[in-house]
């Protein structure tokens, strides 16, 4: 059996608002699938460490703001073999607890696609 995760995702934080944050990440645990979260934390101070200790999620402390897209790829490099698909994830969205699975099915349905983003509505 393989100990391969269905799912990974990352959120890079930086100044983010705590209850925005926790929302997203809320949104990010109900699907119903195997998953694992990656919390990179830009700020120098670490300011998001210790605030979110549920197994799934994995808190990656970087002392400094490297940018966004160098924490992202910090992840991408560790999660190369470890999940089937990975979602970059801001840090101010929620969805239902169907979306991840259904975006998933499309990429799985269609082998031309190889990235995929939901419909973004603004409330």
């Amino acid at each position: 059996m393989s100990n391969k995760i269905k799912i990974s995702a990352s959120i890079v934080l930086y100044k983010e608002d705590l209850q925005e944050l926790n929302k997203t990440i809320v949104s990010f645990l109900k699907t119903d699938l195997s998953k694992k979260l990656y919390l990179i934390d830009n700020t120098p101070n670490r300011q998001f460490k210790n605030i979110f200790n549920q197994q799934e999620i994995e808190y990656i402390g970087v002392g400094k703001n490297i940018g966004f897209g160098a924490a992202h790829n910090k992840i991408l490099k560790k999660i190369k073999n470890l999940s089937d698909f990975h979602l970059i994830l801001n840090p101010d969205v929620t969805f239902s607890e169907k979306t991840i699975p259904n975006l998933i099915l499309e990429l799985e349905e269609n082998e031309k696609i190889s990235m995929i983003a939901p419909r973004v509505l603004f409330p």
